[in-house]
């Protein structure tokens, strides 16, 4: 009785026996493979046809018309959409809009007048306001906040621009720019 040894040496034409298991596990899984593909490409075409009912267009309408000045798209008031006439293309007159009223505008109130002999005060003016400026919370290394280079890559889209950020932060980082330490609040000049 041959092994199993002798049996997969065989050769059974030009190849031998494993070769032609080989190739047909092969053959019968790209038949699986393409079999599930196509059902669930026909799966897809189903719940594609059974959509068609649905009230959104967007997957129709071309990119050019979403942009065009003549044909706006509809506007948002609340949970409403309301549609736009575009009947008419003349930009210089407001669109109108269909099936809903425009809200009555607001009366305004009549102006006070000051009492006799008295000014209203002037308003006092405001100083201008100093921007926010923009701290990054050191982080653990392989994030990007865990270095000087990650910090400047991410603010100023340049990592070598990292100096910047060690001359503005010096006195926290200490003399050694490499080694920031994990919660110290550095300032992004």
């Amino acid at each position: 009785m041959a092994g199993i040894e002798e049996t997969l040496t065989t050769r059974m034409g030009p190849l031998p026996v494993w070769a032609w298991a080989s190739l047909g596990t092969a053959g019968l899984g790209f038949y699986l493979y393409h079999r599930r593909a196509k059902a669930a490409a026909d799966q897809a075409a189903q719940a594609n046809a059974d959509n068609q009912g649905v009230s959104s267009n967007l997957d129709t309408v071309p990119i050019s018309n979403l942009t065009t000045a003549t044909q706006p798209m509809p506007i948002q008031m609340g949970d409403t959409f309301v549609d736009v006439d575009v009947t008419d293309s003349d930009p210089t007159k407001a669109p109108t809009t269909t099936g809903t009223k425009p809200p009555a505008p607001k009366p305004t109130p009549a102006p006070t007048k000051p009492p006799a002999g008295k000014l209203p005060a002037a308003p006092k003016p405001t100083a201008p306001k100093a921007p926010a400026q923009k701290t990054v919370t050191v982080c653990p290394w392989p994030q990007w906040c865990g270095s000087l280079w990650g910090i400047a890559q991410h603010y100023y889209g340049n990592g070598a621009d990292w100096p910047k950020i060690y001359k503005a932060n010096q006195g926290k980082i200490g003399g050694n720019p490499n080694l920031i330490h994990p919660g110290t609040v550095l300032v992004i000049p």
